[in-house]
C-alpha cells in the first residue's frame, strides 16, 4: 500500500481537479498554493504551472480560485525575475465570460506586475495589446483595470505612448460595457501619467468620456475629476480645463 507521505502532490492535484466531483475540484484549487509549496518552486515551474496553462477552463468557481490563489504564489515561491508564466494564465482568465473570475484575474495581475522584472516590459505591453484587440468584449473590460500597474513597470518612451493611444481605443470602444470599465479606471490610469502627456492625451479622454451617451459612463467618468485635477497638479489649468467639465456634470439630468 502507498503511504501518504509518498503521494505525489502533483498527481494528487491533476486526480483532484481533473475529476467530476466539481466540490473535491474547488476545494483542491483552494489548495493551490499549498500544492506549490509541497513540490517546491522547479516543480512548479515546470510542472504545476504548464499544466494550469493548459487547463483554463471548468466551472466558475475552480477558476475562481485559480484566479485568487496564482497571485499567492509571488514573491517568495515564484520570484519576480521568473513569474510571467503565471501573468499568462491571467490573461485567459481575464477573458472569460464570469466577472467576478475576470475581476480576480486582473487583481492577481496587478498585485504580481509589481515585482516582475523590466525585462518583462515588452511581454506586458504585448499582453495589453492582446486583450485590447480581442475580439469579444470581456478581455477589453479586464484590460482596463491593469493599466495602471503595467503603465508603470513600462520604461519606454514608445511603450508608454502606445498605452496611452491603447487607452484611447478603449475609451472610444462601440461597446458600452468597454466604455463603462475604460471610465471605472481612468482615475487610476492618469494618475500614473506625465503631467504633459496628461495634458496633451488624457483630457482629451476625460472630456470624451464626461460627454459619452452612456449616462452610466458619464457618472463613472466624472468619478476620475479629482484625480485629473491632482494629476495636473495646477490651479489654472484645473480651473479651466477641469471644472467647467465638473460644472457641466453637475447639471445632467440624467442622474
Amino acid at each position: 500500500m502507498t503511504s501518504p507521505s509518498s503521494v505525489d502532490p502533483m498527481e494528487f492535484f491533476v486526480e483532484q481537479v481533473a475529476g467530476d466531483d466539481v466540490t473535491a475540484s474547488v476545494l483542491s484549487m483552494r489548495k493551490l498554493k499549498m500544492i506549490g509549496d509541497a513540490l517546491g518552486r522547479e516543480a512548479t515551474l515546470s510542472r504545476l504551472i504548464p499544466f494550469l496553462n493548459e487547463n483554463v477552463d471548468g466551472d466558475d468557481e475552480i477558476l475562481l480560485c485559480m484566479a485568487s490563489e496564482l497571485a499567492k504564489f509571488v514573491p517568495v515561491l515564484v520570484p519576480g525575475s521568473r513569474a510571467f508564466p503565471l501573468i499568462s494564465i491571467l490573461e485567459q482568465l481575464a477573458g472569460v465570460e464570469e466577472t467576478v473570475v475576470r475581476e480576480k484575474a486582473v487583481e492577481s495581475i496587478n498585485t504580481i506586475v509589481p515585482y516582475l522584472d523590466k525585462s518583462d516590459s515588452s511581454a506586458l505591453l504585448s499582453m495589453v495589446k492582446r486583450l485590447v484587440n480581442a475580439d469579444w468584449f470581456t478581455s477589453k473590460v479586464s484590460a482596463c483595470g491593469i493599466f495602471h500597474t503595467v503603465y508603470k513597470k513600462l520604461g519606454s518612451f514608445e511603450g508608454r505612448r502606445e498605452m496611452r493611444s491603447l487607452y484611447k481605443d478603449l475609451a472610444e470602444d462601440e461597446t458600452p460595457m468597454v466604455r463603462r470599465s475604460a471610465a471605472r479606471h481612468f482615475g487610476p490610469f492618469v494618475g500614473m501619467i506625465e503631467q504633459d502627456y496628461v495634458v496633451s492625451d488624457m483630457l482629451q479622454i476625460f472630456r470624451s468620456l464626461c460627454v459619452d451617451e452612456s449616462d452610466s459612463v458619464r457618472q463613472l467618468a466624472i468619478g476620475g475629476a479629482h484625480s485629473v485635477a491632482k494629476a495636473l497638479d495646477d490651479p489654472s489649468m484645473n480651473s479651466e480645463a477641469v471644472l467647467p467639465i465638473v460644472r457641466k456634470a453637475s447639471n445632467d439630468l440624467s442622474w
